[in-house]
């Protein structure tokens, strides 16, 4: 299903008067983020708003206590040069682009849940009880590999996440391990959405080596959800190996090498193809994950 496209973010110029204390600068966000979401003349944020699916602890027979995550800016200055610089412009812009997504997408399993905003405070997130991708591949000899099991798991998850963030228009643009959450039920949870983007905005260059190669700079001409797939594609690579791929690695020869245990060599070679020939992620392509394979 494709959803209406949302509305875009407007180059913030710079400078710009941005507050540089945390409750300012977010009820400054949250100001802008309410005019162009009525600029749609729709509130979309009754139907993505959700608590998270079990309470954490019941509480008499009138209350239900969830555990939740504040998520608030943290503007700085430096001295540079005889000029004081800030990054609340930087901080504004993600901002923007992470409630854009937190107030657009329905809810769904593998996305982290958003419960709301606290006004000049910040945005309240479900409580992921999990840890980063990254952390799940062994750094010592004596550690064990994640089984073929849980791997195609977690990347089924997390192609039903950007899948379903892609029928809205929007991308996430800096997938990586560090963004994808696994939880104790050993499901991963899709998180971090400053650099979204929609057709038309500037998509910039995310984490190496996630980073799609045509999109050396800031590009409004750049497919932000073809370049998700590149990052997908790294992020089955390093399932697949074991481990987390350096910045300067380099991913085409590490994906070159034939593995006859890989899960997902289909898909990688699928996803790292130049981005004129390049596919965008689709549920069909779960079908080719090597399920049966007990490497």
């Amino acid at each position: 299903m494709t959803h209406p496209k949302p509305y875009m973010i407007p180059p913030i110029p710079v400078p710009f008067p941005w507050p540089k204390t945390a409750s300012a600068l977010f009820g400054k966000v949250v100001e802008e983020s309410n005019r162009l979401e009525s600029s749609l003349r729709r509130n979309s944020t009754a139907s993505s708003m959700s608590l998270p699916e079990e309470p954490w602890q019941e509480e008499g027979t009138t209350s239900l206590i969830f555990r939740m995550v504040l998520k608030r800016p943290d503007p700085s200055e430096a001295e540079f040069d005889g000029k004081t610089l800030s990054n609340a412009h930087n901080i504004a812009t993600s901002y923007l682009s992470e409630l854009r997504v937190l107030r657009t997408v329905s809810v769904h399993p593998n996305i982290v849940r958003f419960a709301g905003i606290i006004e000049g405070v910040g945005i309240i997130l479900e409580q992921i009880d999990g840890v980063e991708l990254q952390s799940k591949f062994p750094t010592s000899d004596d550690l064990a590999y994640p089984s073929p099991v849980s791997k195609i798991q977690w990347a089924t998850g997390t192609m039903d996440a950007l899948i379903h963030l892609h029928s809205f228009h929007l991308s996430h643009s800096d997938l990586s391990p560090w963004n994808i959450l696994i939880t104790k039920d050993d499901q991963a949870k899709l998180i971090d959405f400053g650099r979204s983007t929609t057709l038309g905005e500037r998509v910039f260059p995310a984490s190496p080596p996630f980073s799609a190669p045509e999109i050396k700079y800031p590009d409004p001409s750049a497919d932000g959800i073809l370049a998700d797939a590149y990052s997908y594609g790294v992020v089955l690579l390093c399932l697949d190996i074991n481990r987390m791929l350096d910045p300067n690695d380099d991913v085409i020869q590490a994906a070159s090498e034939p593995s006859s245990a890989w899960l997902f060599g289909d898909l990688i070679a699928l996803y790292l193809q130049d981005h004129q020939s390049r596919s965008r992620l689709v549920s069909e392509h779960k079908s080719r994950f090597k399920s049966d394979n007990s490497g």
